[in-house]
């Protein structure tokens, strides 16, 4: 079986198409490659192939002529940015996909033999419009990509706590994370927050101590996780307001921390169905939840390390990539011997 694979986004390409081809290509007989960007210079190549799996893409005529070439074509999906309720769209959310071409997305989408979403929220929105197979095949962490996890400093004075995220979190840290960091900064003096840079204009107006919290630019996907172990977090953060958008994201940042034996605070949107509670992690549904799971992180070491180290324990045993890149080679066998 010969895979193409596209896509525009580096970052969703990576976890659903990158990351597995890499592991399709080493341990199984088929063949999957990769292309990113809009020139689709992979066009040239796609008459060697059985199958075409596109991802961000907008282009009805695009999936007829590959099905006139007798080429089965999977748009790949991971995340609601075209099958949103427009009442249920946050500004920052809005912004960025608002002026998306909706009609044609669904008219792009129809065309297609199957599609593969991350999520079941994802495959009930698809389904209200798309009358064809629909496989829900979740994201995995690739261990190999992300490397050891961290090393725990135990001599140092300060906890460190992290959050990073893209601009569709806006909210998410103007709602759910602002007060909850100005009100750990008054009551904990031996706290420093490593936030992306999108928190530095939502704090900007505030009054803390400035010292206390330094803001990281965003890197590309492939650095990711350097940066996550060069921010040293002791406590990870992961806020989701429980809105439209949020509902069909993928539970990541449980992940991410986990991956490097971290202790997580999480909304219970998308995390509360994964985080075993007060075991594998927090979650955390008000402020005042927040600020109590976060203080007895805090105060106890021992409790950050244990519940860190179950988190990396999770995430290995259940989570781990080269263990289930198998279902989507099933997925796409199966799509290719349909009529």
């Amino acid at each position: 079986m010969k895979i193409l694979a596209f896509s525009s986004n580096p970052l969703p390409g990576w976890w659903r198409l990158e990351s597995p081809a890499k592991w399709i290509n080493r341990k199984t007989s088929h063949q999957m490659r990769v292309y990113y960007g809009k020139k689709r210079t992979w066009l040239s190549q796609v008459k060697r192939v059985d199958l075409v799996v596109g991802q961000t893409f907008v282009s009805p005529a695009l999936v007829d002529a590959l099905h006139a070439l007798g080429i089965k074509v999977i748009y790949e999906i991971d995340d609601a940015f075209l099958v949103y309720k427009k009442e249920s769209l946050r500004p920052s959310v809005a912004k960025l996909i608002g002026h998306l071409p909706r009609k044609a997305f669904k008219e792009t989408v129809r065309k297609c033999d199957a599609l593969t979403v991350s999520t079941e929220s994802l495959k009930r929105r698809f389904a209200r419009f798309y009358q064809g197979p629909i496989y829900v095949l979740p994201n995995y962490m690739d261990f190999e990509w992300w490397g050891p996890p961290l090393k725990i400093k135990k001599k140092r004075k300060e906890v460190r706590i992290g959050w990073f995220g893209s601009v569709t979190h806006y909210e998410n840290v103007e709602k759910i994370l602002k007060p909850v960091i100005l009100k750990v900064l008054a009551q904990h003096d031996n706290v420093f927050f490593i936030l992306n840079s999108l928190a530095k204009k939502i704090l900007e107006k505030e009054t803390y101590p400035k010292k206390k919290v330094k803001f990281l630019d965003s890197v590309p996907i492939a650095q990711w996780p350097a940066m996550a172990k060069k921010m040293e977090p002791d406590i990870g953060l992961a806020p989701l307001l429980d809105d439209y958008f949020n509902q069909c994201r993928s539970p990541l940042k449980y992940f991410e921390f986990g991956g490097n034996k971290v202790a997580g605070v999480y909304s219970p949107t998308v995390y509360q169905k994964l985080v075993k509670h007060e075991e594998t992690g927090f979650i955390a549904g008000s402020v005042r939840d927040w600020v109590k799971f976060l203080s007895l992180l805090i105060e106890s070491q021992q409790l950050r390390i244990d519940v860190g180290g179950r988190a990396y324990k999770d995430v290995k045993r259940n989570y781990d990539l080269k263990d289930h890149f198998q279902e989507r080679v099933k997925v796409y066998q199966e799509v290719l011997k349909t009529g």
